[in-house]
């Protein structure tokens, strides 16, 4: 039984178990998870995300267990890059008509890009607050456990967003190789619709990524820049413009 987004029915093995597995994990790799409660934003984002995380063939079963370890910190993200090649052989394996295939090309490709939207709607909230965690960590009194939990919590939000963006780099890559396949072993003209379903994916794909990366790129250069001074009498935590 799946939940929202397509993801598993909750269950201890994958909600409370692996957490716990990642957490220890993580420390031990000098990337501990941050301990705050997730904001309803945040959870839906970490949700959202689930759908660039597995692979884009239900069959990958490999693959979907590695997503789920890196998802809950058990290993690296790093430890989630599939063979590109290997969706191309899902997709033949399952299916006899040639045109079958192009259609499920297709409508996996389609399926992607139309999730980037709310993905980039529910990361943009997310951002949003982060700014306000951000001023009140330049300006208040913040130290210790909540300052070092906040610090974990930023990088994490920031971190998922690029990661998804990787995620669906390497989709990409499988639906080029994929469709690059089929041309050549079954040529059809059904083939021009993947490739412009292709071409969209892309474009929306280079949208939202784009800014998510010139994001980490500021986010480094206020790192280098050091702390600021805290806030003065009357200054306002929460900045317009």
């Amino acid at each position: 039984m799946n939940g929202d987004f397509g993801r598993p029915a909750p269950s201890i093995w994958r909600d409370t178990f692996l957490p716990a597995a990642g957490f220890a994990s993580g420390a031990a790799r000098g990337e501990p998870p941050s301990t705050f409660s997730l904001t309803d934003d945040e959870q839906q984002m970490r949700d959202r995300a689930w759908r660039y995380i597995m692979p884009a063939h239900e069959k990958s079963y490999f693959y979907r267990v590695l997503g789920e370890l890196a998802r809950t910190h058990v290993l690296p993200k790093e430890a989630v890059v599939p063979d590109p090649a290997i969706y191309k052989r899902a997709i033949g394996a399952d299916t006899r008509s040639p045109v079958s295939r192009y259609r499920r090309l297709t409508d996996d490709i389609d399926a992607d890009r139309a999730l980037i939207p709310p993905f980039a709607a529910v990361t943009a909230r997310v951002e949003a607050a982060d700014d306000i965690r951000r001023g009140a960590m330049r300006h208040l009194s913040v130290q210790g456990y909540e300052r070092e939990n906040a610090e974990l919590r930023l990088a994490e939000n920031l971190g998922l967003a690029i990661w998804v963006c990787e995620l669906i780099a390497q989709r990409i890559e499988a639906y080029d190789v994929a469709l690059n396949g089929l041309i050549v072993e079954v040529p059809h003209k059904i083939a021009i619709e993947s490739e412009r379903a292709l071409t969209r994916l892309k474009d929306e794909a280079g949208r939202f990524c784009a800014s998510r990366w010139r994001l980490l790129e500021l986010r480094r250069h206020d790192a280098d820049r050091g702390p600021r001074p805290r806030r003065g009498v009357g200054e306002p935590i929460v900045t317009k413009g």
